[in-house]
């Protein structure tokens, strides 16, 4: 087994001749292992079967972090956190298959609404109210098919069904609650799919019923729904408020429709108790990030939501869970944002222990600037001479001399060493990739990395190169803005074009450029799934002036909606000759739900040429351009039948069209 053999260095070719060449053709079984872009792929072709590993096994993934870090309590909690989400998608996903129409009416609910009622009376009976809201709440369940004992109390574990002595109880606990709460709280938990979607669709109607000759009416004041976004607990289900009224008196009852499979997977797991740990954890864990929706901050919610998905990435990844062990070996209960942030983790953690406090920012800045050496000249390894040209201070020189005396260099591996000379590389390349992030990040444009970005023509260079593949995954959310700060204007409209990588490589470099204000995209083709997957990578904070998507092969109005909604500030839109989209009024009715309410009010030039709109699709791209660009003072329509000089005359844009 040859693990790792892109690790080589000098000796890479040497020994990928010798497998390919010598080994293989002495019928010696072998198992290689490399990074794609790390081995010369032609010369195993012929002779071996080419594999992709697999992520690790929840199994796996448990084993190994038992051996590595079974003292931090935090990170068991973490670990049961990420066992418990991932148990409740998967009854979720089988309970609300994708193709189901009843997943998609739900998932089509809004996630907050209200409703026009009347308000609740100040003063009521609560024991004749939850006597009401019971036999209201037993025959709507019985409406949708569904038996008394689907009606529970929020907190009650069992799922069963209820006899009448019981029944009572939940009426006798349902006085007591809205006595204590001033409302009645109450579960609706249903068996199946269909059952929760037809319980819901009846709530919305409204429901009547006779109670001693006396009609009782339900009827939605607001409602909420998880169903779009489940959060950090995956636990989807709907909360209604609703107005109870009987005999010319109201009161309010909040509902939680659940489905039976999910809620039970919540309770059995400690979905709530988790929860409420990492809460208290992570309060003090993160002085500076705000827990509080107020003002668009972000909220606890969100934050452990956002963080949950890179911990259970990093998970399943063999070297980025080492790396997560280096970062909890120094107490923390902090976890990683993104893969950046647990690369510094890492190495900060890594330093502290093996140079004290100190000497952490000496050698950090030391070994960032070997790395920054490295990765310009794309080596892996670096010798005696390549290490006195990169550390031009002579204090970083002296530093590295004397961890060398002391026995090692952290985050570093000796390969030779004599005299005066030596050969060494990073533990991993991805820690010499994180340390080249670091310097980035903070030096824009500086003159030593004109070749990786300096100009638009080496940026596509770097995006395309095997090489830096992973540097761009690392510095996801902080190489684009890095950029952008200096230089807020972005042109991919050049040579070398992008290829496949280069596409892929440009959605991590775009994410969280809340700098940028021109975009140039012209002639990169953004066919397919790549289109919606760049823009949810730039969304939200983007605040673009200009973009150019001209001969982009856009395939989808539905991401361009969510960019332009994005950027209410924008005021150049080139869409030029892309010929696969608003070829419809389904596609404009799309594009226009999409953007919502949020006019173009800055919009003043809009290029549709060539984009061969058909004259079904021109009537509704006129209401739609009059009704949400005011500001508009050229467009371009060469190029489309659809869309005739015509057919504005009358309003405002009629004056403002060219080649039509």
């Amino acid at each position: 087994m040859l693990d790792g053999i892109d690790e080589a260095a000098n000796m890479k070719l040497a020994v990928e001749e010798f497998v390919t060449k010598t080994l293989v053709l002495m019928g010696v079984p072998l198992l290689v292992t490399s990074r794609p872009e790390g081995i010369r792929k032609r010369l195993y072709s012929r002779s071996f079967i080419i594999m992709n590993l697999q992520p690790l096994s929840g199994d796996q993934q448990h084993k190994i972090i038992e051996k590595q870090l079974q003292q931090n309590s935090f990170f068991k909690h973490l670990v049961s956190f990420s066992k418990a989400r991932q148990a409740l998608e998967e009854a979720f996903q089988s309970n609300f298959p994708e193709s189901s129409e009843d997943r998609s009416a739900l998932e089509a609910l809004p996630q907050t609404a209200e409703e026009a009622v009347a308000p609740a009376t100040a003063v009521i009976d609560h024991e004749i109210f939850a006597a009401v809201f019971f036999c209201a709440a037993v025959r709507l369940l019985a409406s949708a098919g569904l038996n008394p004992g689907c009606l529970q109390l929020p907190q009650d574990p069992q799922d069963a069904e209820k006899d009448a002595a019981e029944s009572r109880d939940v009426q006798k606990r349902l006085s007591i609650h809205s006595k204590k709460l001033g409302m009645i709280k109450a579960d609706f938990v249903c068996p199946s799919a269909a059952s929760l979607a037809s319980l819901c669709k009846t709530l919305l109607k409204g429901f009547t019923v006779q109670i001693d000759g006396e009609p009782a009416s339900l009827h939605v004041a607001r409602r909420w729904s998880s169903f779009q976004d489940p959060g950090p607990t995956r636990l989807r289900f709907l909360r209604y408020e609703l107005r109870l009224t009987f005999q010319d008196t109201s009161h309010t009852a909040q509902v939680q429709i659940h489905h039976a499979e999910c809620l039970s997977v919540y309770r059995t797991l400690q979905m709530q108790e988790l929860w409420t740990a990492i809460r208290v954890v992570s309060v003090s864990g993160y002085p500076a990030a705000p827990h509080t929706g107020a003002g668009g901050l972000e909220t606890f919610d969100t934050m452990l939501e956002a963080r949950m998905s890179v911990f259970d990435a990093i998970c399943r990844i063999p070297v980025l869970l080492s790396v997560l062990a280096c970062a909890f070996a120094v107490e923390t209960q902090r976890l990683p944002q993104n893969l950046y942030d647990l690369y510094e983790m890492g190495m900060l953690s890594t330093l502290e222990r093996r140079v004290g406090k100190d000497r952490v920012q000496a050698v950090l800045e030391m070994l960032q600037a070997i790395a920054v050496a490295n990765h310009i000249a794309k080596r892996r390894t670096f010798q005696a001479e390549d290490l006195r040209a990169a550390l031009k201070e002579p204090s970083q020189l002296a530093l590295w001399s004397q961890l060398l005396e002391d026995g090692s260099v952290p985050l570093v591996k000796i390969l030779a060493l004599g005299d005066m000379t030596g050969e060494f590389q990073f533990s991993h390349l991805s820690f010499q990739e994180a340390l080249f992030v670091r310097a980035l990040s903070a030096s824009d444009r500086d003159r030593q990395f004109r070749c990786f970005w300096g100009s638009d023509t080496s940026l596509n260079s770097s995006l395309n190169d095997p090489f830096y593949r992973n540097t761009f995954v690392i510095g996801r959310g902080y190489l684009g803005e890095a950029l952008a700060s200096s230089q807020p204007s972005f042109n991919f409209d050049c040579q070398p074009r992008l290829s496949g990588l280069g596409r892929e490589g440009l959605r991590h470099l775009l994410a969280g450029t809340r700098s940028l204000r021109s975009l140039h995209l012209g002639n990169v083709d953004l066919g397919g799934q790549i289109w919606a997957d760049l823009v949810n990578s730039m969304l939200p904070g983007l605040s673009l002036q200009e973009l150019v998507l001209s001969r982009c092969r856009l395939s989808a109005v539905k991401p361009l909606g969510a960019l332009l909604r994005a950027c209410p500030k924008l005021r150049l839109l080139d869409l030029e000759g892309n010929k696969n989209i608003l070829k419809t009024p389904s596609e404009v009715a799309e594009l226009q739900e999409a953007v919502g309410e949020c006019k173009l009010d800055h919009l003043e030039v809009l290029s549709l040429r060539w984009c061969h709109i058909s004259a079904s699709s021109g009537t509704c791209i006129k209401g739609f351009l009059t009704a949400n660009c005011p500001a508009l003072t050229k467009i371009d329509l060469q190029g489309n039948r659809g869309l005739s000089r015509s057919l504005f005359a009358g309003t405002f844009l009629a004056a403002c069209i060219q080649g039509g």
